[in-house]
């Protein structure tokens, strides 16, 4: 395409010619992989003058790298010269991605002979840059098919407050009755969880059910040691944490805050008893969100297991309420 272009202009204008272009690649690769795509950008250039030669050409092309940023590129003169360069006059140019040369360029001299053929008798040098391998160095990204298609390439990531927004209570109640009834169990509980049982305490009546916190066995609290705990995430990790708790104070300042166990409990309790489901109801141990009524969507319960996090929420809870109807 140069070739004819020039062949063009320099009947219809004064040397030197400079000209620069940036148009898609077409490559017949083996395979696209980490360094080559089958499709991509290349943005080239070339100086139409009589006295232009290779080692001006280099220090431009140093100079254009220079200003993005390139302190440090190699040129290497090809072995193999295309047809169309002038023999040894075809250099490759190299930058370092971590700690491996990755070629960013190609130039040199076009050959006379070539020139001649399109009625061209000046000298001309041309260097072409690959767009997406000058920005994998920019970008420090490593494989250029995370770059140009990321959603094929790329790994999900959430931060901690992604994490936070995707975690929700399971099952809530649906009325505005079961709501208030939800915030009443939560209530009770941390106002008797020390009470040593057998007891049990009514947080509320209707005209159809009654309900209480309780604990149905001697000697034991009414709540277990779990049971205050909150969720908390830090650095990618879902926790399970009591806010008094010293070695859980970096957790919390720096993590994000979502739900305590009670009020994810209370909400389950309060579905009970919005469809009456009368009876005894606990919750013994938490081992998982959902048994404490939360759940995480998968997608972020994967990215936690392939970033080797942890979802830790185990403990005894030991929390019950008692459903009775209201005669």
């Amino acid at each position: 395409a140069w070739f004819l272009t020039i062949a063009s202009l320099i009947e219809k204008q004064t040397l030197p010619l400079k000209l620069f272009s940036i148009g898609p690649r077409f490559r017949r690769e083996q395979k696209q992989d980490s360094l080559h795509l089958y499709e991509s950008l290349a943005a080239s250039l070339v100086i139409v003058d009589k006295k232009i030669d290779l080692e001006t050409g280099k220090k431009l092309t140093k100079k254009i790298f220079s200003e993005l940023g390139f302190e440090k590129i190699v040129f290497k003169i090809k072995k193999a010269t295309a047809n169309y360069y002038e023999q040894g006059k075809e250099f490759e140019v190299f930058g370092k991605l971590n700690n491996k040369e990755v070629e960013l360029g190609d130039g040199g001299l076009y050959s006379s002979r070539s020139l001649a053929n399109y009625g061209i008798d000046s000298n001309v040098f041309n260097v072409g840059f690959g767009i997406e391998r000058i920005a994998m160095l920019m970008k420090n990204i490593s494989d250029i098919r995370v770059l140009v298609y990321p959603q094929f390439y790329t790994s999900s990531f959430f931060t901690d407050k992604q994490i936070a927004d995707n975690i929700t209570i399971k099952n809530k109640p649906k009325t505005k009755q079961g709501k208030e009834i939800a915030k009443k169990i939560e209530k009770g509980i941390l106002k008797y969880k020390n009470e040593i049982g057998v007891k049990k305490f009514l947080v509320h009546q209707d005209k159809n059910i009654k309900i209480f916190v309780s604990e149905p066995e001697t000697g034991k609290k009414l709540l277990g040691p779990a049971g205050l705990n909150t969720v908390y995430i830090h650095d990618g990790n879902i926790l399970g944490i009591n806010e008094k708790d010293a070695k859980f104070q970096e957790a919390i300042k720096k993590g994000v805050k979502t739900y305590t166990y009670i009020e994810a409990i209370s909400n389950l309790f309060a579905v009970f008893a919005e469809e009456k489901k009368l009876g005894l109801h606990t919750i013994k141990m938490a081992d998982t969100l959902p048994s404490i009524n939360l759940e995480l969507k998968t997608t972020v319960e994967n990215f936690i297991t392939s970033q080797d996090k942890k979802i830790n929420v185990g403990g005894p809870i030991f929390v019950d309420i008692e459903i009775e109807k209201n005669k």
